[in-house]
């Protein structure tokens, strides 16, 4: 479900990252499988949308920034 290799499933279990019902602990709540998968989600877009910040924007050691744009956002621009 999670896409993850069985030993880091384990490892996030042991972590108490997934949690597993209070009789059997080779399991795991779907509940848990829901949140962390929205957790990972939420933290890529945010690292997506800063790498893309970072992208676009870089700062020059003179003090001045360059800004930069994907062809095909430029392209847009000049049409």
């Amino acid at each position: 479900m999670l896409g993850l290799s069985e030993s880091y499933v384990r490892e996030l279990r042991n972590t108490k990252k997934l949690r597993s019902p209070g009789r059997n602990k080779k399991l795991i709540l779907t509940s848990s499988i829901s949140a962390y998968q929205k957790g990972r989600q939420k933290r890529e877009e945010n690292e997506g949308a800063s790498r893309q910040e970072h992208h676009h924007q870089r700062r020059h050691s003179n003090g001045y920034a360059e800004a930069t744009l994907h062809p095909d956002e430029y392209a847009k621009l000049t049409v």
